[in-house]
């Protein structure tokens, strides 16, 4: 015999559907009756038509779709499979006995979770149950804000995020609360084997009785541990480093080693061991000699190359203000430490490229280098990469910027250095981009003394702030760049006291010990001279003639900020007092006007002279505004700018994009 189902009209109390319709009008839940139909197949049919017309009418959705499901002669049982098909746990429970929850998944499956930096961390913890359960994450105990689904998703992992993770399952039975917690799991970063930041010099000279400071700085997960080895001097008949004992030193086990009173006693090779759970790197090794007096440290000359980027074509690249006003403000600090200063700003590849050459170029053997770049950057597998202003924001590849490696490369291919100093204040975020590998350029600097120093650690941002013209990092560095001490103690000092928790700025070096910005140069004035008539450009003033009027001005042309040469300033005097214009050729150039002062900018496009034009507009100004004036123009030209020498224009100078 087969017994009939209760139709749903008549299992439904007065109290019953009157709390049935106030849950579905909820946020207008019985929508999903009407959608879930149209998708399920189940043995009720609606006319959606008549029901839009009637709720026209100002009807109860939820009450009229009732209506329309007892007319169809719905049943009890196939309600409850809709409400259960549709999602709407909330009403069924009004409707079925309540049904203890379960936790069905638990987070990662019962076992723990690495991840990378920068990934997406996703858990899931699904329990089943009537009334529907409720979630909460937690993490160390801790409740995680906005972290109320079943699904934990953060988009992007970083390491302050590791700990154990699970989730508190919560389900409410006629005013009793039942809690219930998932499996812990153990998120964390993903072991990455240690990779050198910085090496050890091949060959470090100390004076006998001094200390002995040689540093190695690694990064991988978890924190690299350090170990020091030293082997005897190398004798002559040694075929091979391999037979060579090693003496582990006791309690060295920072990344740096410090040994004090040096004597003949610790002449020989050191080497140190980075490793983790991951895996483990040595540093190269280090030849120490013991010398009886100290080198004198002279500069056959000293020379600088400082780039500044802020006006990048990328839309979301722009609105930087610091890096000109950076590199203006380290000029006049190191031209007074007699610095020969190559200040530029917003280069593309091929300039920046082409610009590093021509410095290259101009360095003597012995000389004191010193580079430094401010703009957008970044890091990617302990390379620091330069952005230049034609870079774009996301997919980038190797020959869209310049990295460190690679400068160093084109330096071992020049003259021998006794100093480089090479400082980067850009960002040094992890790029996610894989179109860049890992940089593979080989150099050899032999026995230059080294100083790198960024203006933050790998994975940081580096900031600037509104309130002041330059960026953290210069605002900072400039207090102690003259200082008479090593250009090591300069940075360390503007290392201490930097105040900005979210930027932390860096120095790695290979000797320098005892090299200062301030070294005296060596007496050689035919390569002063030389030096003097390839990077000097003096300020001058131009005389132009208005022919209508029969009068004579002059124009005073320098240096933009007194230090770029790829920009020049062109100030009209006081007693110019005309609405005027200015056109240059070739067009490449852009210009700014400021009250009278204009500012012609991208002279390193230009390959011969500069043809100017002034033009007159038929206004100038009196006491009480404008009054009529003469039209007129005149012209002059701006002699080959001390720029061009570089050849940044050059296209057969840069590998192809």
């Amino acid at each position: 015999m087969i017994m009939e189902q209760r139709l749903l009209e008549d299992a439904l109390s007065i109290h019953l559907r009157r709390e049935l319709v106030k849950s579905l009008n909820r946020n207008d839940k019985w929508n999903r009756i009407i959608d879930g139909l149209r998708t399920y197949r189940i043995p009720v049919f609606l006319n959606v038509d008549r029901m839009n017309d009637m709720m026209g009418r100002g009807m109860n959705p939820a009450n009229w779709v009732l209506e329309e499901l007892f007319d169809r002669m719905c049943s009890f049982d196939e309600f409850c499979v809709m409400l259960r098909e549709f999602d709407l746990l909330e009403e069924l429970a009004l409707l079925t006995p309540a049904e203890p929850m379960v936790i069905e998944v638990q987070p990662g499956n019962g076992e723990d979770v690495r991840i990378e930096n920068g990934e997406v961390l996703q858990l899931t913890c699904i329990a089943s149950g009537l009334p529907r359960p409720t979630y909460q994450w937690y993490r160390d105990n801790t409740p995680i804000p906005g972290q109320t689904s079943s699904l934990l998703s953060i988009p992007s992992f970083t390491e302050e995020m590791k700990g154990v993770y699970y989730c508190v399952v919560k389900q409410e039975i006629r005013g009793h609360i039942a809690t219930r917690n998932s499996t812990e799991v153990t998120v964390d970063r993903l072991s990455m084997r240690p990779i050198l930041l910085s090496n050890l010099p091949r060959i470090r000279s100390v004076l006998r009785g001094q200390t002995l400071l040689l540093t190695v700085q690694a990064e991988g997960y978890p924190e690299p541990r350090y170990e020091w080895y030293r082997s005897p001097p190398r004798s002559e008949d040694a075929v091979n480093d391999c037979f060579m004992p090693n003496i582990v030193l006791d309690n060295e086990t920072s990344n740096a080693l410090e040994v004090k009173n040096i004597g003949p006693q610790d002449e020989g090779l050191y080497r140190c061991r980075v490793y983790n759970e991951a895996g483990e790197t040595f540093s190269i090794k280090c030849t120490l000699s013991i010398f009886d007096r100290p080198p004198d440290y002279i500069a056959s000359a000293k020379i600088a190359l400082l780039i500044g980027n802020e006006e990048y074509r990328d839309r979301e690249l722009k609105g930087l203000h610091a890096p000109s006003n950076d590199v203006a403000t380290l000029a006049e600090i190191l031209e007074d430490l007699g610095f020969h200063v190559i200040a530029l700003h917003n280069l593309t590849y091929s300039e920046m490229l082409n610009a590093f050459k021509w410095f290259c170029r101009i360095l003597p053997e012995n000389a004191y280098a010193f580079f430094y770049f401010a703009g957008h950057g970044f890091s990617k597998l302990a390379s620091k990469f330069m952005m230049p202003v034609d870079c774009p924001k996301d997919e980038i590849r190797l020959n869209d910027c310049l990295c460190d490696e690679q400068l160093t490369q084109i330096l071992s291919q020049g003259n021998p250095l006794q100093l480089l100093v090479m400082l980067f204040d850009c960002c040094l975020v992890e790029s996610r981009d894989l179109s860049i590998g890992r940089t593979e350029f080989e150099h050899d600097l032999g026995n230059c003394n080294i100083v790198l120093g960024t203006a933050t650690r790998n994975h940081q941002n580096a900031y600037e702030s509104n309130k002041d013209a330059n960026g953290l990092f210069v605002n900072q560095l400039k207090s102690h760049l003259a200082e008479e001490i090593p250009v090591i103690e300069v940075l360390r000092a503007n290392q201490r006291e930097f105040r900005e928790k979210q930027q932390q700025p860096t120095i790695f070096f290979s000797g320098a010990d005892n090299c200062s910005l301030t070294d005296p140069v060596k007496d050689n004035p035919q390569l002063q001279e030389k030096l003097r008539s390839e990077l000097n450009f003096q300020s001058y003033e131009q005389e132009i003639y208005f022919s209508k009027t029969n009068e004579h001005f002059k124009i005073h042309i320098s240096k933009h900020k007194n230090c770029f040469l790829n920009s020049i300033d062109l100030r009209f005097p006081d007693n110019f007092t005309y609405n005027f214009s200015v056109e240059v050729n070739p067009s490449d150039v852009k210009l700014k006007v400021k009250q009278r002062v204009v500012t012609v900018y991208n002279i390193q496009k230009v390959k011969s002279s500069l043809f100017v034009t002034v033009s007159i507009n038929g206004l100038r100004q009196a006491d009480d505004g404008f009054v009529a004036g003469p039209h007129d123009i005149c012209q002059f030209t701006v002699d080959c700018p001390i720029i061009t020498k570089g050849q940044l224009w050059h296209q057969n100078n840069v590998e192809p994009h």
